[in-house]
């Protein structure tokens, strides 16, 4: 029974890994080694240019900005990382508003 129940665990780690790491680029995309991402070859591309740009950085650090804020302007050059990032951004504030 107990090797039944270890294999289960394992079988569900391989469905459901862990979030801490996975999302780490959605909440600071200037401390994150792009390859340790769950995304496509093309929106990792668009981490790195976001993570070399001075202005967006100065974006993400402003006080005044959120962090659905900074992922929205930052659709206006990297359509599809924004897209991606405000896609799980949006599950929490909906998740929020119904409880």
């Amino acid at each position: 029974m107990v090797q039944h129940l270890n294999a289960l665990k394992i079988r569900i780690r391989e469905y459901f890994p862990p979030l801490e790491n996975q999302y780490d680029w959605i909440r600071d995309p200037f401390n994150v080694d792009a390859t340790n991402t769950n995304l496509t070859t093309f929106e990792k591309e668009q981490l790195i240019e976001v993570s070399c740009d001075p202005s967006m950085k100065n974006k993400f650090l402003n006080s005044d900005t959120t962090l659905l804020d900074f992922w929205i302007c930052v659709g206006k050059e990297q359509k599809e990382l924004s897209s991606t990032a405000v896609k799980f951004l949006v599950k929490f504030s909906t998740t929020f508003l119904c409880e």
